[in-house]
């Protein structure tokens, strides 16, 4: 009886988080230049293979999280300018 379980394969969606996680850190600490497929792999835990089964460039990757980067921020200013709608007013003493 074999009694080696089966690999489980990590999620899409984790993958690509992790990978976005990690050239952000490369990309910080490096620059886009310097930056290597290779290197944010490696930081990520996975294969460059697992890099392009999710972005298929560098340039890809870095569109990807600039794109995350915004919507973030388009979230946080959502949020902001909804609290400030939502703030009470007060009349002043007459």
């Amino acid at each position: 009886m074999n009694t080696v379980s089966p690999r489980t394969r990590t999620p899409r969606a984790e993958v690509r988080k992790r990978v976005l996680e990690a050239a952000l850190s490369e990309f910080v600490s490096k620059g886009f230049a310097s930056a290597t497929i290779d290197t944010i792999a490696e930081v990520a835990g996975f294969t460059k293979g697992a890099v392009y089964s999710n972005f298929g460039s560098k340039d890809d990757l870095f569109f990807a999280l600039l794109n995350q980067q915004v919507s973030r921020r388009i979230e946080a200013i959502t949020a902001l300018a909804d609290a400030a709608a939502t703030r009470p007013t007060f009349a002043a003493n007459s």
